[in-house]
């Protein structure tokens, strides 16, 4: 029942959505432009509810634990407060009427003066006074060890907070992703093909982090296949940076972004994604890694308060055992005193029958109340045994661990008695809990971290992503890290995922070959992210720009090389461009042209703080005049401009060998930076040659349709190209010129 009253819940606030977006500024004028019905698209989006839900399940995810923990905590909390207000009431009563009965014997003293009932009400009376004063105390105690186990009135609203913060953001999320599959339905209605960037307002490139920005990709799906193909293990995932290896690693990695299957399947998952240190230590992020797991698996603070609940319900008992006893104890003892006073015929002489009637209810109270404390006052279980009954046993133990990986708790209890003269017995228990730092060596921790993981999958398959790896500046520090960590690497149904460099792909790969490093020996397979193909990046580009042109499409795509971090910037600053200045030609030529000199004006600036840093005069002073006079501070380049360009930054470009061997390095260095230089102002050349005024529709359509040499995938290359070796993308500059009837350029060496 309650998982369709969320499914509705949910239906209600995805209609919303639509309703909201459908009454948006850009959807609305889009919609008359293309003469679409709101009615036609909310029908459209109702077929894609799952792609939506899919979209935010990482906001809705959030939403739901942040609920359930918050209703967790109501109940608790009203509990607290209920028994809070009834030991506070207890007590009162007992002052006040103590302080009645405590009375007796001074008003006494107007009359006859005080007798044995008068003492004996008085003593109940200060008494209950005592008892009291104890209530207090056990209810200060009780406070105090609710501070570690349960929760306040702070907690409380801070919770409630966090609800509405997480339902804020799933609605937000909501909009974001029906809005980009607004814009996809529009843009899918009518492509344009027009050769003007005529775009009032972009909204969709406001966030880097869409809720739409993931889409699935070959590695994704490659990487799915080899995990259902094994019964565990390492794999690494390779590629450029902004192709998109985070946003697989959270695909598999991320809790949040678990299918909705994953909490119903035979063996669910456990998911741990964390980054790598740029200043690494081992022991330091194994621990973090066990943490971590230990979170994921053991039950919320919220949960874990029902022990502390228990044990708030024992103290309270503890309190009405206390007075009992105390009660029982003393009409045991003032009955006995006046029984033997009696019997000894001591000047007292007491009425017999209130000794009898004391010893009567204090023989019958005590056994009776030790039978009842004995049947429900037992002492609660333990943390431990709570959890294992309502969590399970893997549950208890992470729980266990998580408190025990920086800590070690120790109790010592002591008792102390003696004997007061002339008559009295004194006794104590005092308990001391002290927490003390306990350090593990680094065998020990990925001993117990594995150990751990092969009892969590017997009924789990658990996913670790480790990130930024790749980010790493030196390769032997990463050599040197995974050489330490790999120990934690092999268990079964356990799965790291790891983000490399091409170097260590590159390593990986040529295991066959007489090179062995910590790549080989760690990994069992590599993923390469491969740049996404241009029917990618159109998808992308419909969900967040609506009415962009097919031309201008690809001019993004292949600007930003099909890496999607990149087409998102290079789709910004496109239509920036386009904004600047409302007299500006928007022509795909003339935007084209301005793109290229922004782009180039920034490469200049980098490549002169590069060659800055070579001591290799005059060439290294006469490159960078060079570089300031045909980029920096030149107009809006033309396609011959810039072919110019390219024979002038390499004109008197000389080989090394004749250099003398202490200045040879910074020689070739040199002769690197200009070769690239000349190479990507080569590229740019091409592009202002390819996106100009002549790109019709039946033109943009065969380059978008065609494979190998002419194409636009093979210009999209380029830009990866130049990663691997500047000759290599020279070479694919030449040949796609070749093929589109330019006159292409010879290497310069």
């Amino acid at each position: 029942m309650a998982e369709v009253e969320q499914q509705k819940t949910q239906q209600e606030e995805i209609d919303d959505a639509i309703t909201a977006e459908l009454a948006d500024k850009e959807i609305a004028s889009a919609m008359a432009d293309m003469v679409v019905s709101a009615d036609e698209l909310r029908k459209e989006l109702g077929k894609r509810t799952e792609v939506i839900e899919a979209a935010t399940s990482a906001e809705r995810s959030r939403l739901q634990e942040r609920e359930q923990a918050f209703g967790d905590m109501g109940p608790q909390l009203r509990e607290i407060e209920t028994s809070t207000i009834r030991l506070l009431s207890i007590s009162w009563l007992f002052v006040g009427v103590g302080l009645i009965l405590a009375l007796a014997v001074p008003l006494s003293y107007g009359r006859n003066g005080p007798d044995n009932t008068t003492w004996f009400i008085t003593s109940i009376g200060v008494g209950m006074c005592v008892s009291s004063l104890a209530i207090r105390l056990m209810d200060r105690r009780t406070r105090r060890l609710r501070r570690g186990l349960s929760v306040d009135g702070a907690d409380y609203a801070l919770m409630q907070s966090g609800v509405e913060t997480a339902r804020q953001d799933w609605r937000s999320a909501l909009r974001r992703a029906v809005a980009g599959l607004l814009r996809e339905q529009i843009n899918r209605r009518g492509p344009s093909y027009s050769l003007t960037l005529d775009i009032a307002e972009a909204g969709g490139l406001e966030g880097m982090k869409s809720p739409l920005f993931h889409i699935e990709v070959p590695a994704e799906k490659d990487a799915d296949r080899r995990i259902r193909m094994m019964p565990g293990g390492s794999i690494g995932i390779a590629g450029p940076r902004g192709v998109g290896k985070t946003t697989l690693l959270r695909q598999f990695c991320s809790k949040e972004h678990a299918p909705p299957s994953d909490s119903t399947a035979d063996k669910p998952s456990v998911r741990v994604l964390l980054h790598a240190p740029v200043k690494y230590d081992a022991r330091e992020f194994v621990l973090l890694l066990f943490t971590r797991v230990c979170s994921a698996v053991a039950p919320e603070k919220a949960d874990q308060a029902l022990v502390g609940r228990e044990w708030e319900a024992h103290q309270r008992r503890r309190v009405v055992d206390l007075v009992a006893m105390s009660v029982l104890t003393f009409t045991l003892g003032w009955g006995t005193f006046l029984l033997v006073t009696s019997l000894a015929g001591w000047k007292l002489s007491p009425n017999l029958a209130p000794a009898l009637t004391l010893l009567l209810v204090s023989l019958a109270g005590i056994p009776l109340w030790l039978i009842f404390r004995n049947r429900h006052g037992r002492e609660p279980p333990d943390e431990f045994s709570a959890n294992k009954e309502k969590y399970g046993e893997t549950a208890a133990e992470a729980a266990e661990l998580l408190r025990g990986l920086a800590y070690q708790q120790s109790v010592s209890r002591t008792w102390s008695a003696g004997v007061k003269t002339p008559v009295g017995l004194e006794g104590g228990v005092s308990t001391n809990v002290t927490m003390t730092e306990k350090p593990m060596g680094f065998p020990e921790l990925v001993a117990r971290l594995n150990e751990f993981l092969r009892k969590l999958a017997v009924n789990n398959r658990v996913f670790i992503g480790i990130d930024e790896l790749d980010k790493i500046d030196s390769d032997d520090q990463v050599y040197q890290f995974i050489n330490d960590i790999k120990g934690i690497f092999g268990e079964q149904e356990c799965f790291y995922l790891i983000s490399i460099s091409d170097n260590a792909m590159s390593s990986f790969e040529r295991r066959g070959l007489p090179v062995r490093d910590a790549f080989d020996s760690s990994l069992d397979t590599v993923i390469t992210v491969c740049p996404a193909e241009l029917s990618l990046s159109q998808t992308l580009m419909r969900r967040w720009v609506i009415g962009m042109p097919e031309a201008f499409l690809c001019l993004c795509h292949v600007l930003s090389g099909g890496l999607p971090r990149d087409l998102i910037r290079v789709a910004r600053e496109l239509i920036l461009i386009a904004h600047r200045d409302p007299t500006v030609n928007k022509s795909l030529e003339a935007l084209t042209r301005s793109m290229v000199h922004a782009d180039l004006t920034r490469k200049a600036l980098a490549i002169e703080v590069a060659a800055q840093r070579l001591d290799f005069e005059p060439e290294t002073g006469q490159f960078i005049c060079t570089l300031d006079e045909l980029l920096t501070n030149a107009p809006p380049p033309t396609a011959p401009s810039l072919l110019l360009a390219v024979g002038r930054l390499t004109d008197g470009l000389t080989s090394s060998t004749e250099t003398p061997e202490f200045a040879r390095s910074t020689h070739d260095k040199l002769n690197r930076l200009r070769l690239e230089t000349a190479a990507y102002v080569y590229f740019c050349a091409t592009l202002i040659d390819t996106f100009d005024n002549s790109l019709v529709e039946a033109e943009v359509k065969r380059l978008a349709a065609a494979s190998g040499d002419g194409s636009l995938a093979q210009l999209a290359k380029v830009r990866s190209s130049f990663e691997v070796n500047p000759r290599l993308a020279w070479a694919t500059v030449s040949r796609f010129r070749r093929a589109r009837g330019l006159q292409p350029k010879s290497y310069p060496l």
